[in-house]
């Protein structure tokens, strides 16, 4: 469901704020446990030691700053800290998306958690230049054809409260027919090429020749008509050569540019 499970282990990366309750367990000398939530001041109250601030820390520098602490105040005594509740984070999901609004969700939450919450991009959204906007930096874009074609989660970072998602309309499409394992519309980047094309349809069919026919079918704008171009998938120039919104790209089976030659014996 792409759901974020509630007890899975917090990253060290985690990027702690106030709403987030914290586990402090002291051993040796002194004992003692603590549960309490970051303040709204961004600060935590040590036992025994007194207050310090911990919000905009990730979880890793929050415990090598806690463990100084003690080590320096309360000697022979040591430090366990976890994270015993994760705050909630309010985001929006703007443009071409089934359920635009302001969510509030898990600050685990990644880009496709929200993507799940909101129903997902609609028919004329953009699913390859999905927008992070986040106040004093620029721009994240989100491909989700990388998730999906390729197993690449780099760009699916975590939320911060106040992000917002925003779903352009979609601006490129190519459809791939005939002898593709995945023959369908898919959308396009301005640097995609016909072999990038043949990629996001699965490339060929098991019973495509290896050295099969093309066609190319692209719109000519001064024309207002189609040029169709004819090459074997072999063709370097060809594959790349850069796809045009509206193309449209056909394999043959068992074809090729050569004419057959038949066998009398």
């Amino acid at each position: 469901t792409f759901t974020p499970a509630a007890n899975v282990p917090v990253p060290p990366s985690f990027t702690l704020g106030p709403g987030d309750k914290l586990k402090i367990e002291y051993f040796g000398n002194e004992e003692d446990v603590q549960v309490e939530f970051i303040s709204r001041s961004g600060a935590y109250n040590l036992p025994l030691i007194g207050p310090v601030i911990l919000s905009g820390l990730t979880f890793s520098q929050a415990q090598k700053l806690i463990k100084e602490k003690v080590e320096n105040k309360l000697l022979g005594t040591e430090v366990f800290v976890s994270i015993s509740e994760t705050r909630s984070v309010t985001v929006y999901v703007l443009g071409e998306a089934y359920m635009p609004g302001a969510y509030t969700v898990s600050s685990l939450s990644t880009i496709t958690n929200l993507l799940h919450v909101s129903g997902g991009v609609n028919e004329v959204g953009s699913v390859r230049n999905i927008q992070l906007r986040r106040k004093g930096q620029k721009d994240i874009k989100f491909d989700l054809y990388n998730l999906l074609l390729k197993g690449d989660t780099s760009s699916d970072i975590r939320l911060l409260d106040g992000d917002v998602l925003f779903i352009p309309i979609i601006k490129k499409t190519a459809r791939a027919e005939g002898s593709f394992r995945r023959p369908y519309l898919f959308e396009m980047n301005s640097e995609d090429t016909v072999r990038d094309l043949i990629f996001y349809s699965g490339g060929f069919r098991s019973e495509t020749s290896d050295n099969a026919r093309m066609e190319l079918s692209t719109i000519n704008s001064n024309l207002k008509k189609r040029d169709v171009m004819t090459f074997l998938s072999s063709s370097k120039e060809q594959l790349n050569r850069k796809i045009k919104d509206g193309d449209s790209l056909k394999v043959f089976e068992y074809s090729s540019l050569e004419p057959a030659r038949a066998e009398v014996t």
